[in-house]
């Protein structure tokens, strides 16, 4: 049901004051992780009075992990004790203060102009039940309601989500506080495009850090950083503002070319560092540039893996991520965006794949699609029992190229077990202990079958 106006006014204002607060924007940097999640380290000026005190910031994501967060004066870290801290965010909304007023007065202003006073009984989809203060019982349904007030804001409702603290000081005056948590809502991924030129092997890649952030927090100013890498996680139970919840943490001690960015490495991972703050808005979608564009040798390569597809010939492209290639940064995981650009200097989408983490002189790997003037076919020919532990197969591979020039095929084999080759085969690419990969030239406008006979014993 839909409510047409929704007036809530309240006819007793709480006030949710704290002995200390921070009023001036934090410097704060972020460091965004790959998992959806992110640490915020924040540096605030807060001005204490001496003895006992409660501190409150209202300007924190709404999906904070509350056992991560970390509190400590830097300007005189002996004299402050941090006794107790709690994330509060059973956020006020129509429906909690419905919940919370149940068999309590509130009073009902409908569209029509009729006011009802009474102790609410119900609150289900909108709708209310009210019994009236001369004892009978009212259906009020939702569309109709236009205003609702309650006395007072019930306690424990906030507006924000908010972290407090409860300390004490044995000195007055300004401190300057770090604050430290991780929060779910935050996530960034590697965005690459790369332009293949007119004269193919020759492409112009570039890199960009897309960042989207859903923590119910915007972030001004920033520092940012990226970490590449998989870092393990205890999943926690989660922690969610619109939860209607609220959580209390344990006691502890406060004594216990453009814009790029600086790869450096982190313990096993690798972080990325911009060299300028920016601002994340919550609910928003931003990307910024991890490498300007720079020319890349690329080979293109063909592959066909009957067991995988019988007739399709994939179509890739092969990079080597070296300084003298152009590249030799450690690449993050993320999606490649492949054109290829045409002789009137216009472009088309070539394909695109989504790529792992590529450590320095690693070949990157990129499936575009599938050749359409190559085909494979591969066929078992005989397969024989020649004693009780070995067995024979015979397998034939034939490639049809229908283009106008030579091409060659990586053919790869999948083979299980002990094996091995009996007889002639065509030239071997690579050999792992279950896989093999042949190099095949074709001929433009021709076709080219091989046989091969392997042995399984066991």
């Amino acid at each position: 049901m839909r409510i047409s106006t929704l007036c809530l006014s309240l006819w007793i204002t709480v006030a949710l004051a704290a002995a200390a607060f921070a009023a001036e924007e934090p410097n704060t940097t972020l460091t965004i992780y790959n998992d959806n999640f992110a640490m915020i380290q924040e540096a605030r000026s807060l001005r204490l009075t001496r003895g006992m005190q409660e501190v409150r910031i209202s300007d924190v994501p709404g999906l904070i992990e509350p056992t991560s967060v970390r509190f400590q004066s830097l300007t005189s870290p002996d004299t402050v004790t941090l006794h107790e801290q709690r994330f509060e965010f059973d956020l006020t909304g129509t429906g909690r203060l419905m919940e919370r007023y149940l068999g309590q007065p509130v009073v009902i202003t409908i569209e029509e102009g009729g006011t009802y006073r009474g102790s609410l009984l119900s609150a289900q989809a909108g709708d209310a039940i009210l019994e009236l203060e001369e004892g009978a019982v009212q259906v009020i349904k939702g569309q109709s309601i236009a205003t609702l007030q309650f006395p007072a804001l019930p306690e424990g409702l906030v507006t924000k989500p908010s972290l407090v603290w409860m300390l004490e000081a044995t000195r007055s005056g300004r401190h300057e506080a770090q604050i430290r948590y991780l929060t779910k809502g935050i996530q960034w991924q590697a965005e690459y495009i790369a332009t293949i030129r007119e004269e193919e092997g020759l492409l112009e890649l570039s890199g960009w850090a897309s960042i989207d952030n859903r923590s119910g927090r915007s972030f001004k100013d920033a520092g940012i950083r990226l970490v590449a890498g998989d870092v393990h996680r205890v999943t926690p139970q989660p922690y969610r503002a619109r939860d209607g919840m609220r959580m209390e943490g344990a006691m502890m001690s406060a004594k216990a070319s453009g814009p790029s960015f600086e790869e450096k490495p982190l313990f096993e991972y690798h972080l990325y560092t911009l060299d300028r703050t920016a601002t994340l808005t919550d609910r928003q979608s931003k990307q910024l540039n991890l490498f300007p564009p720079s020319s890349v040798k690329a080979d293109k390569e063909f592959s066909y893996d009957g067991d995988r597809d019988q007739t399709k010939v994939r179509v890739n492209l092969v990079l080597k991520n070296t300084k003298e290639n152009g590249m030799g940064m450690p690449l993050p995981g993320g999606r490649m965006r492949v054109y290829k650009e045409a002789d009137d200097k216009t472009a088309a989408f070539a394909g695109e794949d989504r790529i792992g983490h590529v450590a320095e002189g690693e070949e990157v790997r990129v499936h575009l699609g599938n050749a359409f003037d190559i085909v494979g076919e591969r066929t078992l020919l005989e397969t024989r029992q020649v004693s009780k532990r070995s067995r024979q197969e015979t397998v034939e591979i034939q490639l049809r190229n229908r283009k106008e020039t030579p091409v060659t095929v990586t053919v790869v084999e999948h083979f299980r077990g002990d094996w091995k080759f009996i007889g002639p085969t065509p030239k071997v690419r690579k050999k792992e202990a279950q896989k093999v990969e042949f190099e095949v030239s074709v001929l433009k406008k021709g076709e080219k079958t091989f046989k091969y006979q392997v042995l399984y014993m066991w």
